[in-house]
């Protein structure tokens, strides 16, 4: 199934988990979603999160607030992001940028708990409208495995976080007219795509990095783990809401296959292309 207009189709309440694929998921959700469901195959429109967005939700949504807990999508700014151009301060009703006040330093990323609470807060005043929920698990950093190792990153990729960060040409781009006079929050944005990009979630040396210390092999265990935990916290929200849910992803993730690990590459493979699409009655 191939959806070019999600926004078209039946769903209350449409659930984002980043960079999950369908097969893993497949194996993985009953354990935590025994209501009433319907899974489906769907093919994504997108490789990597603001392809799908642009392709995805290519007009304005009056009748839509998005919970953001990724900082690639967000309301402050317009930008362009892996060569796709973003401005979404007035395609939904609301973006809710939970990643500005939910981002955790201490795991390198928004913990669904987060998005939850923004979620809440705003299903309850804005009952009549349609939600989006955007959380950024599965996608790495694997939470689980960075609580319990308590490690977030090597010396190595930390540096090349805050090398990246100090270049001149990061300075010049928070002095552009569309940063004044929010200097601080622009930094705040660039610091965070940044770390995305450049350290948290640098893929190819963060993979590589978690290959050297684990083993490849269990890339995957830890990618299933993190799906879980995310699961865990999505099934507490869906007992707290009516309506129709749907549980669906940007994109998927390559663990291995072709050699290849992430979702940086430009072919579309199955594993990095076919999502879940999970219909829940709720």
């Amino acid at each position: 199934m191939k959806v070019s207009d999600i926004a078209g189709r039946d769903w209350d309440v449409l659930i984002i988990l980043d960079a999950c694929r369908y097969d893993i998921f497949k194996k993985t959700y009953k354990k935590f979603l025994k209501k009433k469901s319907k899974l489906k195959k769907m093919n994504s429109l997108g490789r990597y999160t603001s392809q799908w967005l642009v392709r995805s939700f290519p007009k304005n949504y009056n009748n839509i607030i998005y919970v953001s807990g990724n900082p690639v999508i967000n309301s402050r700014i317009k930008m362009e992001c892996m060569g796709e151009k973003i401005d979404n301060r007035k395609k939904f009703f609301k973006l809710i940028d939970t990643w500005d006040w939910g981002w955790d330093e201490s795991i390198g990323t928004t913990p669904p708990k987060n998005v939850n609470l923004d979620f809440l807060k705003y299903y309850e005043k804005f009952p009549e409208k349609r939600f989006v929920l955007h959380y950024m698990q599965p996608h790495i950093p694997y939470v689980p495995l960075v609580i319990r190792e308590k490690t977030l990153l090597n010396k190595k990729e930390k540096d090349l976080t805050y090398f990246m960060l100090k270049k001149p040409i990061i300075h010049k781009i928070l002095h552009f007219p569309i940063f004044e006079p929010m200097t601080e929050l622009g930094s705040k944005i660039i610091y965070r795509l940044f770390k995305l990009k450049t350290g948290i979630d640098y893929q190819e040396s963060n993979y590589n990095f978690l290959k050297e210390k684990y083993g490849k092999d269990l890339i995957r265990d830890f990618y299933k783990e993190n799906l879980e935990y995310v699961l865990r916290n999505a099934k507490d929200l869906i007992n707290k809401i009516d309506g129709k849910i749907v549980i669906t992803s940007d994109h998927g993730e390559m663990l291995g296959e072709h050699g290849i690990f992430g979702h940086t590459c430009q072919e579309n493979y199955k594993e990095l292309i076919e999502v879940p699409w999970l219909e829940i009655e709720n």
